[in-house]
């Protein structure tokens, strides 16, 4: 194949070729004669270095109980070996192959400047890790061009490999501020059910009757139930809006949402607790293993708007619950949704992306509600870790209500 070079000395040869025959001038006829032997040798230079050569390409995979795999901002090593099977030396050998992750193609190059005869040459130059998802590498493309860069010839070479990138995370010693909307203290949390009673709280829809405590009941004028104190009730769902995605990845909110979600559940699963994902596409299943839950925050995408949407999802709740909402400025729908979700009963906290307005619409319902909310602005994760880690963050213009009245001011708001 010719190249742009290669066409443009063919050009001035043909030229010089006239010239020189026109004149009849020693030195033209020579520098004519020069031009037409660096086109015949850069000709024949790419077929003849081409045969013999033998790629391989291997990657190496790493995961352990600390480190699920590769995590975004990481190196993906990438090991190519070019042998050469032939006694011709070659030069100037290319290898190159797509990376594609989430629909979006690029490329990785590397180049062989020498390769002695019957010999094999290694590179091990690593791939940047931009963002979480799965990485495929696709075929390889060998290509070789003449010493003066006028022709080049390709082959490609059938190989495929795939790595799953994980979501950025940090460690965190507990969720402080989930903890204190649950009521938990030194690992307890309220519960529906238990041996131990811990006192009493109003009654909520889907409370047994059985739990009703009569005599608070009747001091108060309003129906109150008993609680209990247990240790084994550590589920918590994580509600992320996958459709109102603010940003561009890998600063999107969903990038935010991946990273922040994967940091809590690392301390949920060291607490023995179980993560359940929650979208508008569906609920994944309730993951005990902190992997399963990373790897589903990996392949997570930003979703078109369904037959079904996360407002539904969340509603279909049951008090009880632990809920974590990661929700961007435009999530007015889901924040109210988490609002009333407070006023069931459920303990909520909501991380909010912020890139730019903040939407006076989606903080008014959680702050009514008493909900804590965590402001997410690109550049500061270990801020929201910091305020999720300790429990003092949380924006609320209004302190924390009774269920009863949380759930009545979430539906004035909405």
């Amino acid at each position: 194949m010719i190249t742009r070079r290669g066409a443009g000395i063919i050009a001035v040869a043909v030229a010089v070729f006239f010239l020189a025959s026109a004149t009849r001038v020693g030195w033209v006829h020579l520098a004519d004669a020069v031009l037409w032997g660096m086109v015949l040798f850069s000709l024949a230079v790419p077929w003849l270095s081409m045969p013999g050569l033998k790629l391989e390409r291997s990657i190496e995979r790493r995961s352990s109980a600390a480190e699920p795999g590769l995590t975004e901002g990481d190196d993906l090593p990438v090991n190519l070996s070019l042998r050469n099977r032939w006694w011709l030396p070659r030069f100037l050998v290319s290898v190159s192959y797509p990376v594609t992750v989430a629909g979006i193609e690029s490329e990785s190059r590397s180049i062989f400047f020498w390769i002695w005869p019957r010999r094999t040459s290694l590179s091990d130059r690593p791939l940047k890790i931009e963002r979480r998802g799965l990485h495929s590498l696709g075929e390889s493309l060998i290509e070789i061009t003449g010493p003066f860069g006028m022709f080049r010839r390709r082959r490609s070479i059938p190989m495929s490999h795939s790595v799953l990138a994980y979501p950025l995370w940090k460690p965190m010693s507990r969720l402080g501020l989930l903890e204190s909307q649950a009521g938990e203290h030194e690992g307890r949390r309220k519960s529906r059910t238990g041996v131990d009673a811990s006192g009493t709280r109003a009654y909520v829809a889907g409370d047994p009757y059985r739990s009703i405590h009569w005599r608070n009941s009747a001091r108060s004028g309003r129906l109150a139930v008993r609680e209990f104190d247990t240790w084994n009730d550590r589920a918590v769902v994580f509600a992320i809006d996958a459709v109102n995605v603010e940003g561009e990845s890998p600063e999107s909110s969903l990038d935010y949402a991946a990273r922040i979600a994967g940091s809590c559940a690392k301390v949920i699963e060291r607490e023995g607790g179980t993560v359940s994902v929650l979208t508008a596409t569906g609920e994944s299943p309730d993951f005990m293993a902190w992997s399963g839950v990373m790897e589903h925050l990996a392949r997570m995408e930003q979703e078109a708007h369904g037959t079904e949407s996360l407002v539904q999802r969340i509603a279909r709740l049951q008090p009880g619950r632990r809920l974590i909402a990661f929700l961007s400025s435009s999530s007015g729908d889901e924040a109210a949704a988490v609002a009333e979700a407070a006023g069931r009963g459920i303990a909520c906290i909501a991380v909010m992306y912020v890139d730019g307005d903040t939407s006076a619409d989606s903080f008014g319902a959680l702050q009514q509600a008493g909900v804590p909310v965590v402001q997410c602005v690109p550049g500061e994760l270990d801020r929201v870790l910091s305020e999720i880690e300790n429990g003092v963050g949380g924006v609320t213009s209004a302190p924390a209500r009774s269920p009863l009245d949380a759930r009545a001011a979430a539906q004035v708001a909405a």
